[in-house]
């Protein structure tokens, strides 16, 4: 008996320990499966461009096609019916194909896609000549901006668009809980994005624009400037407020009422703004050459922000701290600031050449996920990658602090690229485009392009 009791005891200690493990080092594999997949055609580009997760789980990328698209594991392909094509292509957790569907044809270049409180997909991009979003056709003068809003099974519910005088660009897209939509892009020249007035007269400038959920403008935001600005990243906190990120080169820029100096090369700018768009100041990342700030997101209501760059940067103008020195020729970062624009911390990836931040998300658990290309080599926390071809992807978790847990690279002999990251739960998903006739991904698993360049879509628990 004494020795049955024993061992009850030993069982009931292993367990209490195993419960209060600290899981904080690195990321668990509790989630759903790892998975790569590829979708390309034979003899035509494809491009992935968006991802979003659905409330059911379901994981959705969108892009660009021509000819015939295939995906990785399914017999099945949708045909672009003599012209290019953009697609949507749904799957399981576990990577299993659910369907795959065309939602405009013509030459539109699809480059953000986020979920609404609906399961609505909203896309942002650029488009030029005449295209056609279900029975909706619409012309474009130049390269105009085009945002549109579909169902998951790519039903058009409205399709907008933007004109300038020259090349006007959709950049990102995210939405809120109430559902309103907030688009960033770039004007040619002055311009209107769902009956709200953006750009300036005489230079390329950067804009935010809030939407309701019927694509009807509510305020907007324009990086004015003398000189050029873009607007790249947008997301949406916690709290409700909204945070975008671009650049800007040539002069000062005024995006929320604060102007910023152009310290040399391109700056970039972080503004952040009440839902109603009361500005709430602007962050300011200066330097000797270039700082470019690619995406953002939040984490507990501060601003997190990755991107690239060279020479001495600044990451904390206001003070005598945040510079630092790039190694090679670029360098990957990513810097976690107050709500307030206070800087707590900033990490960059070198030694090695062309990094460049390109997607930011967070985990649960007070983590980051962070994602980017790099040419020769990259350091993220304990790993160095070397690259297998001209560019890899890096995807990197990091804590709260930014202390790497994990690392993984994805690649093969030619360029490979990333676009964005989305994430549910402590899974992420990376989507991007491959000139590699064969990727391997971070999960050991090898698959050959159908065509010329392939997108992909990789998830890891």
């Amino acid at each position: 008996m004494r020795i049955r009791i024993s061992i009850l005891l030993l069982v009931a200690i292993v367990a209490i320990v195993a419960g209060c493990s600290d899981d904080s080092s690195s990321p668990q594999n509790d989630g759903p499966a790892s998975f790569g997949k590829m979708m390309g055609s034979h003899t035509h580009e494809t491009v992935v461009t968006g991802a979003a997760v659905l409330s059911d789980g379901t994981r959705v990328a969108c892009g660009d096609f021509d000819g015939f698209l295939h995906v990785t594991g399914s017999p099945d392909s949708i045909a672009a019916g003599g012209a290019a094509r953009n697609f949507l292509a749904e799957f399981k957790p576990d990577g299993s194909l659910l369907k795959a569907v065309q939602i405009a044809g013509g030459a539109v270049g699809m480059r953000r896609m986020a979920r609404d409180r609906d399961d609505n997909l909203v896309l942002v991009g650029t488009f030029a000549g005449t295209s056609t979003f279900g029975n909706v056709s619409i012309p474009a003068v130049n390269g105009d901006m085009i945002f549109a809003k579909v169902d998951r099974n790519g039903n058009v519910i409205f399709v907008h668009s933007g004109s300038g005088t020259g090349l006007d660009q959709g950049m990102d897209v995210a939405t809120a809980s109430d559902g309103s939509i907030y688009l960033t892009g770039i004007a040619s020249s002055e311009m209107t994005v769902g009956g709200e007035d953006v750009g300036q007269t005489g230079h390329a400038t950067g804009f935010l624009v809030k939407l309701g959920s019927n694509g009807v403008g509510v305020w907007q935001q324009t990086a004015g400037t003398t000189g050029g600005t873009t607007c790249d990243g947008v997301a949406v906190s916690e709290d409700g407020t909204v945070i975008a990120c671009g650049e800007y080169n040539g002069g000062n820029v005024d995006f929320s009422g604060d102007v910023l100096t152009n310290d040399g090369g391109a700056d970039s700018f972080i503004g952040r703004f009440e839902a109603d768009g009361t500005p709430l100041g602007s962050i300011h990342i200066g330097g000797t050459d270039d700082q470019v700030a690619r995406d953002v997101t939040t984490l507990d209501s501060d601003v997190i922000v990755t991107g690239t760059f060279s020479g001495i940067a600044d990451f904390d103008v206001d003070s005598a701290g945040g510079n630092i020195t790039a190694s090679g020729d670029g360098n990957a970062f990513v810097a976690r600031y107050t709500k307030s624009g206070s800087l707590r911390w900033v990490k960059t990836f070198g030694p090695g050449d062309k990094q460049t931040g390109r997607g930011v998300a967070r985990l649960s658990g007070g983590r980051i996920l962070v994602c980017g290309e790099f040419l020769t080599t990259i350091t993220l926390g304990s790993k160095t990658f070397t690259s297998n071809g001209t560019t890899d992807v890096f995807i990197a978790r990091l804590d709260g602090n930014g202390n790497v847990l994990s690392a993984s690279q994805l690649g093969g002999a030619g360029s490979d690229e990333t676009t964005t990251a989305v994430t549910t739960g402590r899974t992420a998903i990376v989507v991007g485009s491959t000139e590699s006739g064969q990727v391997i991904f971070p999960d050991g698993s090898r698959h050959n392009e159908f065509g010329p360049v392939d997108g992909y879509l990789f998830q890891e628990p």
